[in-house]
């Protein structure tokens, strides 16, 4: 379309932010016929951070990709996923790892903890290479219809009917709905004054952070694998090096064969009230730090930082509210918490489903009134919250390892509980094809993200806040709380016992390899409570998830079978047809989009 013509159409939704979550938005919406533009500053490729997903925001990319018929989102989900349709630009995550540092000395090889991931066919998870993720699903937004102004630096954002318009460098943009997902410059958290001053958020942290060549792996500098009894190597998980007052996180990209890529996220976060920001260059900041920790100092001796740091004042922000006439303000243009627990893109998903479950109807029956969107309003605010409570008291147990180690195993339970919901969802979807498995998605217990909708949960995290609480205010000791808190997870039946949670001696869960996702299955339908096998576990026979293993392998052999086959043939011949694709299903023409955008047009 010629800029003038863009510039002269009254398009459904505009979104401001052409990120992750935009681009996720945009491709969501433009195939299910709605017509909408991309508005951003800049262009793509561009570097984000946001670079570790969990399984729950891998099992949410598959069901958001199955539910709005966008399927390249699933390619988003797993390791081997994005590397085969995306880029090999990207490392490969199999464990959450937590090493405890003391000023001065070498960590203690039993004060480390790992959490597994899941294996294939549903993981591992990644380490996302952003600006070539971020540039892959703008694409996907695209080839689906969305139309894109960039470098359009965004000026006055105003009502106008029946919308809103934008002004912009390249002209202005008539909407009749925006959704905002510029981040923490949100133009419509300005405009409405939606900022909470000062933030409700518990957590106080600030961040310094780059990419790095020349960071050397943990698991050739810090103890070896006999000492820590890890099942998981460091250099393949998202390594958090934990000390009192914050942490420091290593992501690395370049931790497979497969990977083209030299570099390594590096980022220091800092608790402010025990670390304000000092004045200074960031990475004189960060040299400082490393040099009081021997492997630190070793893991860093030969990295160098590729780009700029950047340097950030408290990274937490909140809206008093997300939803507005015409509007609303999506993932991170709400709020933020800290990336401890790799939770941002997560809830960037999670949004983006429950912004496109209200707003597609919104569009068809032409009425934008609020409480159309109360369901994403209350529960993007209880995502947050319920973040804030998980990072805040990580935060607050990191002067006492036990308590730190106690804490951690109730993020752990909330985060496989959490997982369950979309994976179960999924799965009982695709055996039956019946659309009701998203639709409960809508309900407790699956609304909130890390089983904060689940009751019993819960009301166990509470409790577990309470202590942290209360060890920190001095109230009772770091050692009781700790243990008590161990005591509950030991007594709890919503844990599958491959978590070991009861057992401060065992320090990892399981693999999540095919026996025990087996093991975790029969745990699910014959032991967990009734509510759990009830919602989760209500299956005849095995599920797709235990069985599917078997059929991925026969897949890659198949496909290295035809790959060798392939290349014997270019020694022979040039002449191929690898070129072609299946006919292209999306239909782009005007007269076949649905009752949006005709109601568009006809709004004019």
């Amino acid at each position: 379309m010629a800029a003038n013509d863009r510039l002269q159409t009254l398009y459904d939704v505009a979104i401001i932010g052409s990120g992750i979550g935009g681009t996720m938005m945009a491709a969501v919406l433009a195939r299910q016929g709605a017509s909408v533009i991309l508005i951003d500053e800049a262009v793509h490729p561009r570097f984000a951070v946001g670079e570790s997903i969990v399984p729950e925001t891998g099992a949410m990319f598959r069901l958001v990709a199955a539910k709005y018929d966008v399927p390249e989102l699933a390619n988003l989900s797993a390791a081997y996923l994005i590397r085969r349709h995306i880029t090999s630009s990207c490392g490969v995550k199999r464990a959450f790892s937590f090493v405890y540092q003391r000023e001065g000395k070498a960590p203690n090889p039993r004060e480390t903890n790992q959490l597994p991931t899941l294996s294939p066919p549903l993981g591992p998870d990644t380490h996302m290479f952003r600006q070539d993720i971020d540039a892959y699903v703008l694409a996907v937004a695209v080839k689906y219809g969305s139309e894109t102004l960039q470098k359009a630096k965004i000026g006055k954002v105003e009502r106008d009917d029946p919308g809103y318009r934008i002004e912009t460098s390249q002209g202005s943009v008539r909407c009749r709905f925006v959704v905002d997902a510029a981040g923490y410059n949100s133009p419509l958290a300005k405009l409405h004054g939606l900022r909470e001053e000062p933030s409700r958020l518990h957590t106080d942290s600030r961040a310094i952070f780059t990419h790095m060549v020349g960071v050397r792996p943990y698991d050739q500098c810090g103890p070896s694998r006999k000492e820590h009894g890890m099942p998981v190597p460091f250099h393949q998980s998202t390594l958090h090096h934990v000390f009192d007052g914050g942490w420091l996180w290593v992501i690395p990209f370049d931790n497979t064969p497969d990977s083209t890529n030299l570099l390594c996220s590096v980022g220091l976060v800092f608790d402010r009230r025990k670390f304000p920001k000092p004045d200074g260059p960031p990475e004189e900041e960060f040299r400082n730090f490393v040099s009081r920790y021997p492997t630190l100092v070793t893991q860093f001796r030969n990295a160098r930082s590729v780009r700029e740091w950047t340097s950030t004042g408290r990274l937490q922000y909140s809206s008093r509210r997300l939803v507005g006439e015409r509007f609303f303000l999506l993932g991170h243009a709400g709020g933020f918490i800290d990336p401890l627990y790799s939770s941002g893109l997560g809830m960037t998903i999670s949004a983006v489903n429950m912004g496109a479950e209200a707003l597609l109807p919104a569009l068809a029956a032409d009425d934008f009134s609020i409480d159309r969107f109360a369901h994403f309003e209350k529960w993007c605010q209880s995502n947050l919250d319920h973040y804030d409570c998980i990072s805040g008291r990580a935060f607050d147990s990191f002067f006492d390892y036990k308590l730190w180690d106690a804490w951690v195993r109730v993020w752990e339970l909330s985060g496989i509980l959490g997982s369950l919901g979309p994976i179960m969802r999924l799965t009982k979807y695709q055996m039956t094809g019946d659309r009701k498995y998203f639709e409960a998605l809508h309900n407790p217990p699956f609304r909130g993200m890390g089983a904060s909708d689940l009751e019993e949960f819960d009301e166990l995290l509470h409790k577990a806040s309470n202590l942290v609480d209360e060890a920190v205010a001095g109230k009772r000791s770091p050692s009781d709380a700790a243990d008590t808190i161990i005591s509950m997870l030991r007594t709890t039946k919503l844990a599958p016992p491959q978590l070991r949670l009861g057992n401060p001696e065992i320090r990892s869960a399981s693999t999540w390899t095919m026996f025990n996702m087996l093991r975790l299955y029969l745990w699910g339908r014959f032991r967990s409570p009734r509510r759990i096998r009830e919602v989760h576990f209500d299956f005849g026979l095995l599920p797709p998830t235990v069985m599917l293993p078997f059929g991925v392998v026969m897949q890659e052999v198949a496909r290295g079978i035809r790959t060798s086959l392939r290349l014997m043939r270019d020694v022979l011949f040039a002449w191929n047809s690898d070129w072609r694709k299946p006919a292209d299903t999306v239909e782009l023409k005007q007269e076949n989009k649905p009752a949006a955008r005709a109601a568009a047009k006809a709004a004019m």
